[in-house]
């Protein structure tokens, strides 16, 4: 079945917004199964799995600048970031990049 380029690149912006939320070290079925998508299917809208990793991560990025832009433009922005860090929401939607790093450093042998 053939997609529409539209149909296409919004299916391929679904996948890297929830691999920004979802990136981890499981692999591709997770991820896919979240999205209703089928594990074969993800090479329709990346060549690879780094590609898809370093989009994810970029996207994360973006979405922590624009975060943090919004923080840091606030009448107290020490304030505002203190707040945001300590916030639910913080706590329960981990750096991407970050929560990777700890799990991979968790993951090695001593």
């Amino acid at each position: 079945m053939r997609y529409s380029q539209d149909h296409k690149a919004q299916t391929h912006q679904r996948i890297i917004k929830e691999a920004s939320v979802r990136f981890r070290a499981t692999g591709l079925q997770p991820l896919m199964k979240a999205l209703n998508l089928t594990h074969g299917g993800f090479y329709a809208y990346f060549k690879s799995k780094d590609e898809l990793v370093e989009k994810a991560l970029l996207a994360s990025a973006a979405e922590l600048d624009a975060h943090s832009e919004m923080l840091f433009s606030q009448e107290r922005p020490l304030d505002a970031f203190i707040d945001s860090y300590l916030s639910d929401w913080h706590h329960s939607s981990p750096l991407p990049v970050a929560d990777h790093v700890l799990r991979t450093r968790a993951a090695r042998p001593a």
